[in-house]
């Protein structure tokens, strides 16, 4: 056995890139590459009498391993017979394929174009098709034809940009006890939307039964959890639980990408609550975060479904909504004050609608299904990103559900004390054919940008409360 200066490097086969990437893996062929290249293989040596090619390499914590490639003669070519390493792999690791790596690249240094006399055939000509190569891993040793290791060759260029352009990719971690055991199927997961009708006590603080509101709505809730696909095809909750959400970094039968995003929509839901989180449910009503709209922009991406329990109900992500308040003229003089929600122009029924986050950045509804009195768990629901961000009046009007009714003889007193308020903290805005409802106008800036106009004939307060007149005859008045 010699060095590689004192012989001839014609005899070393020389491996395909493909070969060796197919013997190692992605993985162990990028690094053993990165390896060469900074200079980590030494001591080449090459045992002609038994085919043994061996070196030194530097680890990444500047340990040295012993390494061996161990190559055999058949009837019309030479074959890997097997590998070895002082590392903890042992064997088919990066190591092998810096040392091969080394070998290769000598190998062209010699004769440049010229193709190296190795592999022999011997006896036979060639077979006009490349034999099957060896599978990824050593598991799999054994249970293949060998590969033809023969020409073409890349060059060192070439096997540099072919491992910058094919990754390897992200490996699950071994457990314990695992390592020679089949891979295990992933599972994909899924977000189940479903409504929640919580129960509501009939009265709070200081009052009687007498003082709760008979017409009072339920507390209707849009809560999600984790799911995933059992083996029967449906989705199934099995032991997946919010508060114990972490415990999915360590699941290796569900998809990675997907127990991540579970993991990371969690972290994002929590940081805005100082108690631990419901251990069956998340309400989107406190996902205060508007960062859930690009988390749901991102399950679409990786393919992680929006789901629901049943099948005659649906979840349906709709484009952006808008909320105002609305102001009517009863029949009777009075006025009524609701919420207007709107998708796609079309109207809203504020009895079946609630706000997501605080502050309120979106939107979901349901319809109101065949039976009227029919499971929540049967309705279509719908969610949307709203235009803006709400404020906590309108948020709370939103999800009241029920409107505020002014009688006719109050009428005046809310003209005059409330609605200039509602104005300042409300997009307001009355319907059309509303009569005597005041008229809210900006205010119009006088000289200095930090006064207003007082001298015109309305009364106007702060720029952000606006200027409040009333219509008469076509005229306008100013209220007293």
């Amino acid at each position: 056995m010699g060095s590689l200066e004192d012989m001839d490097l014609s005899l070393i086969p020389y491996v395909d890139y493909s070969e060796l990437r197919k013997l190692v893996g992605a993985a162990a062929i990028h690094r053993g590459l990165e390896y060469e290249n900074a200079g980590h293989v030494s001591g080449l040596r090459w045992d002609e009498g038994k085919l043994k090619l061996r070196g030194l390499v530097s680890g990444s914590r500047g340990k040295s391993y012993e390494t061996a490639v161990y190559f055999q003669e058949g009837k019309t070519r030479i074959t890997i017979e097997e590998t070895s390493c002082s590392c903890p792999v042992g064997w088919d690791c990066k190591h092998v394929a810096a040392v091969i790596f080394r070998s290769n690249r000598l190998l062209e240094e010699m004769g440049g174009d010229k193709t190296p006399d190795r592999p022999l055939q011997i006896g036979e000509p060639a077979e006009p098709e490349r034999t099957p190569l060896f599978t990824q891993g050593q598991a799999a040793r054994g249970k293949v034809k060998p590969p033809k290791l023969a020409p073409p060759k890349p060059a060192a260029w070439e096997q540099q940009l072919e491992t910058l352009l094919s990754p390897p990719a992200a490996a699950s971690p071994v457990r314990w006890g695992q390592e020679n055991q089949a891979p295990v199927v992933r599972a994909p997961m899924a977000l189940l939307f479903e409504l929640v009708e919580e129960t509501k006590r009939p009265f709070s603080g200081i009052g009687t039964s007498k003082d709760a509101k008979p017409n009072a709505p339920a507390n209707i809730r849009l809560g999600v959890r984790p799911v995933s696909r059992g083996s029967s095809g449906s989705w199934t909750v099995g032991n997946l639980a919010w508060n114990t959400i972490y415990r999915l970094a360590y699941a290796d039968d569900l998809n990675a990408a997907h127990s991540e995003w579970m993991r990371v929509f969690h972290s994002l839901f929590q940081a805005s609550h100082s108690a631990s989180a419901n251990a069956k449910w998340i309400f989107l009503d406190g996902f205060n975060s508007p960062l859930l709209w690009n988390m749901l922009d991102q399950a679409a991406t990786i393919g992680l479904e929006l789901v629901t329990s049943r099948k005659n109900s649906s979840i349906t992500r709709e484009p952006i909504a808008s909320v105002s308040a609305d102001i009517l003229a009863m029949p009777d003089g009075g006025i009524r004050l609701v919420p207007l929600a709107k998708v796609n122009d079309a109207a809203l029924d504020p009895s079946r609608i609630g706000t997501i986050g605080s502050p309120a950045h979106g939107l979901y509804w349901w319809d109101a299904g065949n039976e009227p009195d029919g499971a929540l768990s049967q309705r279509a629901v719908h969610f949307a990103q709203t235009d803006g961000t709400m404020g906590d009046s309108l948020r709370l009007l939103v999800d009241s559900r029920i409107p505020v009714d002014v009688p006719a003889p109050s009428r005046n007193r809310f003209l005059e004390l409330y609605y200039p308020k509602l104005r300042s903290t409300m997009d307001v805005r009355p319907s059309e054919g509303t009569e005597g409802l005041p008229e809210i106008r900006d205010p119009e800036p006088g000289p200095d940008s930090d006064t207003w106009d007082r001298s015109a004939s309305r009364q106007c307060g702060p720029p952000w409360q606006g200027c409040l007149g009333a219509k008469a005859g076509g005229q306008h008045v100013t209220l007293p």
